[in-house]
């Protein structure tokens, strides 16, 4: 239920962001209309592929999931809409099927980041300007993390009683909206190189520490508390 909070959260923040931002053209038109085409016959599709390559070595799923990624978000470019907002829809159009196939799911998240933004916005970033904004940054990371926990953990100790902290370093992160936000700053012309710089690695570590917490040995107590947490928002 937190991730799928999440989800909903950035796409109708991506969403907004393509309303704002956009020039709609007939590659907007053709970018929907594919969508409507791709809820209804991909999920059949991959089924249709599973059951007659099953799980053999050449990964045929995979390779129609990458294919079908690039195709999607080569258009939604096309249709002057960020590439990332044509993987959100792929992803709920598939999240079904996929989720029947377990070891289809850390195959295809890693690769997907990676092409879709993250390796281009790390490509833009210039490192003299953030060694010599490193305080500014941690300035920047620090009210970042501080407004976010501030925000966040009264509401989840409220709703989520069982593991609160947990909860909010979770909700904490915000790489995926904000990595495409610096970028389309980028684009447009209001940050420049240095800017666009020490904005995105805040938003990286903003994303990395909080990550890391969840992990970390005092959180573990909180976390053997989040069946009790889903049994509690299931009542709600």
């Amino acid at each position: 239920m937190i991730v799928a909070a999440t989800f909903v959260t950035d796409f109708l923040a991506l969403t907004t962001i393509n309303l704002v931002y956009h020039e709609f053209n007939l590659y907007t038109l053709a970018f929907v209309a594919i969508v409507v085409f791709m809820m209804l016959g991909l999920p059949k599709m991959m089924d249709y592929l599973l059951k007659i390559y099953g799980r053999r070595a050449v990964e045929m799923e995979m390779r129609f999931i990458f294919a079908i990624l690039l195709a999607v978000s080569f258009l939604a470019d096309l249709a002057k809409l960020q590439a990332v907002y044509g993987a959100f829809i792929l992803g709920l159009v598939f999240a079904n099927t996929i989720s029947s196939y377990a070891d289809i799911v850390p195959k295809r998240r890693s690769v997907t980041f990676s092409l879709l933004f993250f390796i281009k916005a790390g490509l833009l970033v210039s490192l003299p300007a953030v060694i010599q904004s490193l305080s500014l940054i941690l300035s920047l990371l620090g009210i970042k993390l501080l407004t976010k926990f501030l925000g966040l953990y009264y509401l989840n100790k409220r709703w989520i009683p069982g593991a609160p902290l947990f909860a909010t370093l979770l909700l904490s992160t915000g790489l995926t909206v904000g990595t495409i936000t610096v970028q389309l700053g980028r684009d447009l012309g209001v940050l420049d190189l240095n800017q666009f710089s020490v904005v995105l690695i805040t938003i990286i570590l903003g994303a990395i520490i909080p990550a890391a917490m969840a992990k970390s040995s005092w959180v573990r107590a909180d976390l053997e508390n989040i069946s009790a947490a889903g049994k509690e928002i299931k009542n709600i």
